[in-house]
């Protein structure tokens, strides 16, 4: 999944911003900035962080326990260790995110902390092994629900 995701997904996802992008502006009346009702950007008593090595951290952990507990070879205990480890990052970010000012180093953390959620409570619902992923606690596959019949081969011209 990384690697589709750093190479094919990425571009589609550029490209595909661009062209909604390109259409959204072009639906607007000529020279026309949307700026209504958005209010100014408001700090409230943040500052900066004098401590920027705590997000640096956490990336780093985020990226070494998604890759020890929610890689290829997973369990419910590894998943639900990690799940937990998630929810504790994800409360200091908000924190930090309240009390310093917003950096784009600090928006990309809460963003893969995010994704990294969303990862482990799929992989904790997935009670099989299939394709390149390996529960070691459910090692075989789960029958097909009969709503999803199996795909069938492309047909040859």
């Amino acid at each position: 999944g990384a690697n589709r995701l750093a190479s094919n997904s990425v571009t589609e996802a550029a490209f595909f911003g661009a062209v909604a992008a390109q259409h959204a502006l072009s639906e607007l009346p000529s020279g026309d900035v949307v700026t209504e009702g958005m209010p100014t950007w408001q700090s409230g008593t943040a500052v900066r962080s004098k401590d920027e090595v705590l997000v640096a951290h956490h990336w780093e952990e985020v990226r070494r326990l998604m890759w020890n507990l929610v890689g290829i070879a997973r369990s419910a205990e590894r998943l639900l260790m990690a799940k937990r480890r998630i929810e504790l990052i994800q409360q200091e970010i908000h924190k930090y995110y309240w009390h310093y000012f917003v950096t784009m180093d600090l928006l990309e953390l809460r963003n893969i902390a995010l994704v990294a959620e969303v990862m482990i409570a799929s992989a904790l619902k997935r009670e099989e092994s299939r394709g390149s992923h390996y529960r070691l606690d459910f090692p075989g596959l789960a029958p097909l629900s009969p709503a999803l019949p199996p795909a069938s081969p492309p047909q040859q011209p």
